[in-house]
């Protein structure tokens, strides 16, 4: 009987043991996948990020820890050059440094920073206009701030020679003395000049965005339909 018992326990032993070391194997392979899977995001993300046109940089305790493809040819520095110690935000143009992501701007839930613009100077010594944005991230299990930099060079240009020829246009419109009344087909009136406006009995800026139907009675109407 006790040989019979001590035979039972032995046996329900080397079971407990080999459902141990079988436990640990297991174990063991799946962290040795989470950690592929891991590695295998990482590169898919870092592609992507490398892959858009805007710059990104996450900077932590002081330095920078990381920075794109795209940051480098905005600004013209190389990535080697700017990982480490390189004085990001000193490329901004010291009159607007001081605009430069205010504490007050920071949404305490996202912890996102409101979108700001400015002109900094690159490595050819050119100037870019560029628009901010800044979120705090975490980054290697500690807390970090990421920016990202998009060139709107180009868009403030465009946007500058779209006002240029709007200020030209109206000098053309308000220079002639026939009235020129702009509306659409339900009456409400979207563009006039100085003597538009006054034959209406008003100003361009009074009389923008009301319908001529307000203003004219309807024998009026006849003459604007003409």
């Amino acid at each position: 009987m006790a040989k019979s018992v001590r035979k039972n326990l032995e046996s329900s032993q080397c079971q407990t043991h080999r459902t141990s070391g079988e436990t640990f194997l297991s174990l063991e392979q799946e962290c040795e996948h989470l950690a592929e899977t891991l590695v295998e995001l990482e590169e898919q993300y870092l592609v992507l990020l490398n892959e858009i046109s805007e710059g990104v940089i996450v900077t932590q305790e002081g330095l920078n820890r990381y920075a794109n493809r795209a940051l480098s040819e905005i600004t013209g520095w190389a990535l080697d050059e700017i990982i480490g110690e390189f004085p990001f935000m000193n490329m901004i143009l010291p009159t607007q440094a001081a605009r430069h992501i205010p504490e007050s701007a920071e949404d305490s839930q996202t912890g996102l920073y409101s979108p700001n613009r400015f002109q900094i100077n690159c490595k050819d010594g050119t100037t870019k206009d560029v628009e901010m944005t800044t979120r705090k991230v975490r980054y290697g299990h500690r807390d970090a701030h990421m920016t990202i930099l998009k060139d709107i060079t180009e868009y403030q240009r465009i946007e500058v020679a779209l006002l240029e020829s709007e200020e030209k246009f109206r000098v053309i419109l308000d220079s002639t003395t026939s009235p020129i009344i702009y509306y659409d087909l339900e009456g409400n009136i979207l563009l006039s000049n100085i003597a538009g406006a006054e034959w209406m009995g008003g100003s361009p800026d009074s009389i923008i965005g009301r319908c001529v139907h307000d203003i004219f009675p309807i024998e009026g109407q006849a003459i604007l339909r003409r």
